[in-house]
């Protein structure tokens, strides 16, 4: 009898921890984005901000998902780059980037607002004067560009209790890095 009750409560935990995980998936995750086989080699090109900005916060930034699956490398490229990472201004206070992803409607790029769709390409923007603005630390500017082009990667934003650089609301809530709980939904 208690072998019984030990394996019935051994599927239920299991069938449990199954339903979290797709659970923490779908909530986590853009049900469209790259095809697999852009991810696996996906360039991008710079733009904005002189050589040492780019390759210390916008580079730098982005380059933090590579390591973290073998089916996710990015690099800056710009023969056949699907991504521009740009550094430009908004009159938008308080916004510090924001990721645009658009996919081929037939007669030219659409922009994705659902994020249901196979992405060509997709633009991400850093506000760096509002980053300067709040006086953000290079750290916390390369952070907000990691940020970003974990959105390009299908990544939603994460809320409290999680943690990671997927999190949404006040600066100081933001991770510097991708933590584990990034990494699991990049997974």
């Amino acid at each position: 009898m208690k072998r019984k009750i030990l394996i019935i409560l051994t599927i239920a935990i299991c069938s449990l921890s199954m339903t979290v995980s797709a659970w923490a998936d779908a909530q986590h995750l853009f049900t469209g984005g790259y095809p697999a086989s852009d991810i696996q080699n996906l360039r991008y090109v710079l733009s904005g901000g002189d050589y040492n900005y780019q390759q210390n916060i916008m580079k730098a930034g982005a380059n933090q998902w590579n390591g973290i699956s073998s089916k996710v490398v990015v690099s800056q490229n710009s023969s056949g780059a699907k991504m521009s990472i740009y550094k430009t201004t908004t009159t938008r206070s308080g916004v510090f980037g924001e990721t645009f992803c658009y996919y081929d409607g037939g007669d030219g790029w659409v922009r994705d607002l659902v994020g249901n769709q196979i992405w060509g390409v997709v633009d991400i923007e850093g506000y760096d004067n509002q980053m300067t603005a709040f006086n953000l630390t290079d750290s916390q500017k390369k952070a907000i560009f990691t940020h970003e082009a974990g959105h390009s990667l299908s990544l939603k934003h994460i809320y409290s209790p999680l943690t990671g650089v997927m999190r949404t609301g006040s600066i100081d809530d933001l991770a510097l890095s991708p933590s584990d709980t990034d990494k699991g939904h990049l997974r």
